[in-house]
């Protein structure tokens, strides 16, 4: 990354992450879905996030692409359905897909997913009412964070892996698919 940035070279990905989740290790999945994690920001510098408390602490905002949606629609849709900001506007698309497997604790299954990352700029402070699923509603609060609260709390690795690529610009070194 230091060689990169002196001389002004793009770091390309070319390696896919993959990790499984402790708790679904050995679990059989119950659903394979492509999802996207979406990263907002606001001119304020502080991330939108979703505080789940014990069930799965701070993350950001996800969710699954509806038929052969392209990833910035579900990301758009998603943050609407789920925070109710609505006036947003598409900032970065990741090159990767993360093949993650978790154990979703609001839904009781195991999901096999292929996830990839937007970032999204809020643009105003627009809202709509919120549209969550049953297994949601309740359960979670939205909240602003600053970038070092998200630094200390949002730990979960499919989401830990969007703050640090689109907040810590760190490329990814670990293992995957080529």
């Amino acid at each position: 990354k230091e060689f990169a940035d002196k001389f002004g070279l793009e770091i390309r990905n070319v390696v896919d992450p993959v990790a499984v989740r402790e708790d679904a290790k050995d679990k059989k999945p119950d659903l394979k879905k492509n999802k996207v994690v979406a990263v907002v920001t606001n001119d304020n510098a502080e991330l939108l996030t979703i505080n789940w408390g014990k069930l799965g602490g701070r993350l950001f905002i996800g969710g699954t692409a509806e038929g052969d949606e392209e990833p910035e629609v579900t990301a758009l849709r998603e943050v609407t359905e789920e925070t109710g900001y609505n006036d947003l506007e598409v900032e970065e698309i990741g090159e990767e897909n993360f093949f993650y497997k978790y154990y979703a604790f609001s839904k009781q299954e195991t999901h096999e997913i292929e996830t990839t990352f937007v970032k999204l700029r809020l643009k105003s402070d627009s809202r709509q009412e919120q549209n969550l699923d049953e297994s949601e509603k309740g359960k979670f609060t939205v909240e602003w964070v600053s970038r070092s609260q998200a630094e200390k709390e949002v730990v979960e690795p499919l989401h830990r892996y969007g703050y640090e690529k689109f907040i810590q610009k760190k490329p990814y070194g670990g293992e995957g698919v080529l």
